[in-house]
């Protein structure tokens, strides 16, 4: 009788168990149907490109080109968000607000310095104006073993930093495609990332690019320019909406001029066409 009741109390309790883990997973990852392929080439032309779209309430997917999309690319200053998020939990970084000095000696100018670099910056300016030679140091702050343990507690791309502490996501081993990059971002904006809410905020914060009454985008553009072949452009991001849908995207391109042709205002106009032809935003 003893043993009997022993084994239903047993049972119930592993049944509690099952349930608790059910809807624990269901809670933490939308149901996800296949992805539908979707056709671009009115809003991207004949560019060598992907874009890849997740609703992050149901977990449905459109991609164009789904080949580029599950192909690794270096991540160039998309790394700025990871990095961003590392200095932030490690400590190197306080909150949005924190300043490094720019020293000329270790990191002077170069001819193709934008304007803005050459100054003294905040983790919010410098990522608003992608600039290098802040977050190069920001990773000498965090140093080897943080860095390599931060990129596997995020589970951020092919987590390599081959290639030197300060320069890896530059030109360095490690690669992400765009694929991973929306799962990176969806954990982000779903609360599956190790992070302080502290982080959180900061990383919402710095990563505006623009805001309406009919949607608020965030994201961050990257450019690769490596010594032989095409350059890659980059726009990663999400976008949410008033009616509490957010949308999580990433965009990469390769071209000879990316970095002539492709700015990074016309990368977000490109992509604002594409959030409109897929109706996540409206019309302008």
């Amino acid at each position: 009788m003893v043993i009997a009741s022993f084994a239903r109390s047993l049972c119930g309790a592993l049944v509690a168990l099952c349930c608790i883990l059910l809807l624990t997973a269901c809670s933490a990852t939308p149901a996800r149907s296949a992805p539908e392929v979707v056709d671009l080439t009115s809003e991207l032309g004949d560019l060598d490109a992907t874009f890849v779209l997740r609703d992050c309430s149901t977990g449905a997917t459109r991609i164009y080109r789904p080949d580029r999309a599950a192909t690794g690319f270096i991540p160039a200053s998309t790394f700025k968000i990871p990095n961003s998020m590392i200095a932030l939990e490690t400590g190197v970084a306080d909150g949005s607000e924190f300043a490094i000095a720019w020293d000329r000696q270790r990191d002077p100018a170069s001819d193709g310095w934008p304007e803005a670099w050459k100054a003294d910056q905040t983790l919010r300016t410098a990522f608003r104006h992608s600039v290098v030679w802040y977050y190069r140091e920001l990773a000498r702050r965090i140093g080897a073993e943080r860095m390599s343990e931060w990129l596997r507690r995020l589970d951020y791309g092919n987590r390599s930093t081959e290639g030197g502490l300060d320069r890896f996501w530059l030109d360095g081993a490690i690669r992400i495609s765009a694929l991973e990059q929306v799962d990176f971002l969806e954990r982000f904006v779903g609360g599956r990332l190790p992070l302080r809410p502290s982080t959180v905020e900061a990383m919402r914060s710095i990563m505006v690019i623009e805001e309406t009454p009919g949607y608020r985008l965030s994201g961050k553009t990257g450019t690769a320019v490596p010594e032989i072949g095409l350059q890659i452009g980059w726009l990663v991001g999400f976008v949410e909406r008033p009616d509490g849908r957010t949308h999580v995207f990433a965009f990469n391109m390769s071209h000879p001029r990316v970095w002539q042709e492709y700015s990074r205002e016309r990368r977000v106009d490109l992509v604002k066409q594409v959030l409109c032809r897929l109706e996540v935003i409206g019309p302008a």
